[in-house]
């Protein structure tokens, strides 16, 4: 989304006519977790790029109807293999982004009555903070453990923190 982003702020007042070729461009190109392209995935064969219906290529040349049809009855009996492998592959991309992400967190246990901070995310930041602001807030007390890596916490005055805290995020 950032790659369309991107074109189509470079051309300013034409964006309407660059949207075709941004489109196309976006679903002719093979994504990294599933290594095939969207229209792949979505129409079951590969796409051909105007440049190549307009000039002779090999590919072109070399299409045979009788055998396109064959081809195309074969893909459709492997279409539910095709999207598993898919699935396995997509999985896969992600474990080895979740390892790659987590690789540098250092897990911290914490016991009751331990004084922590707590980061300050999105929802819980105040709508006139600016990006100068803490990102931490607190301390809070550990008032009691709620699973793995979660804790029941409580401000200074002793009031309960409402809802569980994850260490883990």
């Amino acid at each position: 989304m950032n790659g369309i982003k991107k074109r189509l702020e470079k051309a300013k007042g034409i964006w309407v006519a660059e949207l075709p070729n941004v489109l196309w461009a976006y679903r002719s190109t093979s994504r990294k977790a599933t290594n095939k392209t969207p229209y792949v995935m979505a129409l079951k064969f590969e796409v051909v790029i105007p440049l190549e219906v307009g000039l002779p290529t090999i590919r072109i040349k070399a299409y045979d109807v009788s055998h396109n049809v064959k081809v195309l009855s074969r893909s459709l009996d492997l279409a539910d293999e095709q999207r598993k492998n898919a699935l396995i592959r997509m999985a896969d991309y992600q474990k080895q982004l979740a390892k790659t992400y987590h690789q540098k967190v250092q897990h911290k246990l914490f016991s009751v009555r331990d004084l922590i901070l707590r980061k300050v995310i999105g929802n819980t930041k105040g709508p006139v903070d600016g990006k100068l602001d803490s990102n931490w807030e607190g301390p809070y007390k550990v008032t009691k453990l709620a699973g793995k890596g979660a804790y029941y916490l409580e401000d200074p005055e002793g009031k309960p923190v409402l809802r569980p805290w994850n260490s883990n995020t």
